[in-house]
């Protein structure tokens, strides 16, 4: 699992009410005990993941990314057909 979907799990459970922060602790000790070779799913980890999910999926940040997209199709776009002039002549 991802940052991103680990996060997004963790913080729709927490935001729904569904869990507590002792539901969260209790998870890092289940994979602690279950997969001691699993690293990083520590309780400061876990809650990393949520801020990282929360701040990279707010509607802001996606206005942004999908603006910086167009941009860059446009500018793709330019260029080729600045390429394809300059060939034809």
């Amino acid at each position: 699992m991802t940052y991103w979907t680990i996060g997004a799990f963790v913080s729709l459970r927490l935001k729904s009410a569904e869990w507590g922060a002792k539901t969260v602790e209790a998870l890092c000790d289940y994979l602690k005990t279950r997969k001691p070779a699993l690293k990083g799913y520590g309780r400061r980890n876990i809650y990393n993941m949520v801020a990282f999910y929360e701040s990279y999926s707010s509607v802001e940040f996606n206005s942004v990314s999908e603006r910086l997209r167009l941009m860059n199709l446009c500018r793709c776009h330019l260029h080729k057909s600045n390429r394809a002039q300059s060939c034809s002549r």
